[in-house]
């Protein structure tokens, strides 16, 4: 089952429950949400960068945990069925995942204070 996890710093995440204790949940394929007021909503891994792909958290850091609805389910398959398909073709896999990482650099600094 897909979950949705409100985090208390208000970030949403979605993936899979691996593992669980009383203490902290251990998430597959965590990916976060995030909207752009001009490209509308945006998917982005959590282990984008990492060899491993299960996070733990702690539950003290959880608002929530739910069932994701459809459009979480929706927009989750379409990021993971991209990812899997550039992992695919080995040609354009540097480039796409340039364009990815400059792309969330543009929405992150966006989401920034400036001084």
């Amino acid at each position: 089952m897909l979950i949705n996890i409100k985090l208390k710093n208000a970030e949403d995440l979605v993936g899979y429950i691996s593992d669980e204790t009383a203490e902290w949940v251990d998430i597959l394929d965590p990916v976060s949400f995030g909207l752009d007021p001009h490209n509308g909503v945006f998917v982005k891994s959590w282990t984008l960068f990492s060899i491993l792909d299960i996070v733990r958290i702690d539950k003290k850091d959880i608002s929530f945990m739910s069932k994701a609805n459809d459009e979480a389910e929706s927009y989750y398959n379409q990021y993971m069925d991209k990812l899997n398909s550039k992992s695919n073709s080995l040609q354009s896999e540097s480039y796409d995942s340039d364009l990815e990482s400059i792309f969330t650099a543009m929405i992150e600094s966006r989401k920034s204070i400036k001084h």
